[in-house]
């Protein structure tokens, strides 16, 4: 990915996947390293959303959290995004070729328009600093694929009212 040998939110989500310790309460139903395409991006999205649909249609679960990690290849934090926006304007192709341009994701929203996590991301930030960790927040993830995916599940998450 643009000038990173190795994502480590690979090796995050690889240990995440793993199970035990601190979180055996949790289920995890899916995890995946997403295609750096808004085609690819977008089918496993797709599936992820399906997946909670179903669950909350067959009443086996009540909320849902979504975690989505990429690369900032010139930061030496961690950000917590805390908000995304309707825009498809990409400064590079993705890996299918694909480089939109004044693009919205959601049609149903004006192009540029920003939806906001409902996650406490400063709260958090303060937290993991307390614990020696380096965290920022974020106000803009950029406009590639980081944003795409993260405003396509804050607007999914809208439509959920708060459960995702």
């Amino acid at each position: 990915f643009h000038n990173v040998p190795e994502n480590p939110t690979t090796y995050i989500a690889r240990e995440i996947g793993k199970g035990g310790g601190a979180h055996d309460d949790v289920d995890f139903r899916y995890l995946n390293i997403l295609e750096v395409s808004v085609d690819g991006a977008s089918e496993e999205l797709e599936r992820v959303y399906a997946q909670i649909e179903e669950r909350f249609a067959a009443h086996l679960c009540s909320h849902a959290i979504i975690l989505h990690c990429g690369v900032y290849a010139g930061s030496r934090a961690f950000h917590l995004e805390e908000r995304g926006f309707n825009d498809m304007t990409f400064r590079a192709p993705d890996e299918r070729g694909a480089q939109p341009f004044g693009k919205p994701i959601e049609h149903s929203l004006p192009e540029g328009h920003h939806l906001r996590s409902l996650f406490p991301e400063a709260e958090l930030a303060a937290r993991l600093s307390e614990q020696g960790h380096v965290v920022a927040v974020s106000h803009d993830p950029g406009r590639f694929l980081c944003n795409y995916v993260y405003f396509r599940s804050l607007h999914f998450s809208e439509k959920h009212a708060g459960r995702v």
